[in-house]
């Protein structure tokens, strides 16, 4: 008797589990910035899953990513780093690949020509003159214009 109420136990324990986990990721969303991605093959990156080569976006979405972030810098070429190709072109290019793959993206926006976080902030070499309202003409022109881009090229992100 005890074996069969610890067997219903488990059973049912595991039942309440799976669904658990169900529905835990159906609320969740899995994300990757892939931001570098062209670079590294470019450098001869490739990869793989089970064995098989094959597009790293469409292996991140055949394992449940649904978002992919994308950084743009504004005006990225005289930056010595070779990771900060991000122009319009690169990413618009980049974004084509995760929307055929069926993926969403997150478009983050540096407003810089180079890496940009809370601890430093850099203008754009080419805003570097303008005041406070022309800099929020720049920056309202720019991010207008990027999103429109975007769009027309079939590409409109989710999330920017």
């Amino acid at each position: 008797m005890k074996s069969r109420a610890a067997q219903r136990f488990l059973t049912s324990s595991f039942l309440l589990y799976a669904g658990w986990t169900a529905s835990i990721s159906q609320a969740f969303n899995a994300g990757v910035d892939v931001s570098a991605l062209p670079v590294l093959e470019g450098a001869g990156a490739t990869y793989s899953a089970y064995g098989e080569q094959g597009d790293p976006i469409q292996i991140l979405r055949n394992e449940g990513v649904d978002w992919f972030r994308l950084r743009l810098f504004v005006d990225p070429t005289n930056d010595p780093d070779p990771f900060v190709v991000n122009d319009l072109s690169y990413s618009i290019a980049l974004a084509q690949r995760v929307k055929a793959a069926g993926g969403k993206l997150l478009l983050d926006l540096h407003y810089s020509d180079t890496w940009a976080d809370p601890g430093k902030q850099f203008k754009p070499a080419g805003w570097e003159v303008l005041n406070f309202n022309g800099l929020t003409q720049q920056l309202y022109l720019y991010s207008k214009q990027t999103i429109e881009s975007f769009a027309a090229a079939g590409v409109l992100p989710e999330q920017v």
